[in-house]
């Protein structure tokens, strides 16, 4: 973090508390793999390629990505395409954004059954939505529709 006009990343906290972290939290092999291949992207750790133009002849080295699929700079253009994606989808209708939290302290019983215990969270999310659409009380015209995202940072 020399360059003081460079936005800090997360690669950056990562690199510079990281090791701290980890001595004193448990992380589990998925979170540990994650928050490693965040600290090494787009560094010499994970090599390198030239580019070069091929009209100028402009040369340019760059840094290997990690494609991690959690890591915010390989997924900045995969994340900006599927927002594009889903605004080319929407209606002229209203829309309301709805954010269902789990408490903390479920964490290490989410992070070891995964599967069931998501599939459960997104069963009673599809379940409270769809009992307050049927409500008479709100006057909704039409059928419920709901996109799902899981966020776990």
């Amino acid at each position: 973090m020399t360059n003081d006009k460079r936005p800090h990343e997360v690669a950056d906290i990562f690199r510079q508390y990281g090791e701290d972290y980890r001595r004193i939290n448990f992380l589990s092999a998925e979170q540990s793999k994650t928050m490693y291949h965040i600290e090494v992207c787009r560094t010499a750790v994970l090599g390198g390629h030239s580019e070069a133009c091929d009209k100028c002849g402009f040369k340019q080295n760059a840094y290997n990505s990690c494609r991690d699929r959690h890591c915010p700079k390989c997924q900045t253009l995969v994340k900006e395409k599927w927002l594009g994606n889903r605004k080319a989808e929407l209606l002229p209708c209203p829309y309301f954004h709805n954010v269902f939290t789990l408490p903390h302290e479920l964490n290490p019983l989410i992070l070891n059954n995964k599967k069931i215990l998501l599939t459960i969270l997104f069963s009673a999310v599809k379940e409270t939505l769809q009992v307050f659409a049927g409500d008479p009380q709100w006057r909704l015209i039409g059928q419920l529709g709901f996109i799902s995202v899981l966020h776990t940072w």
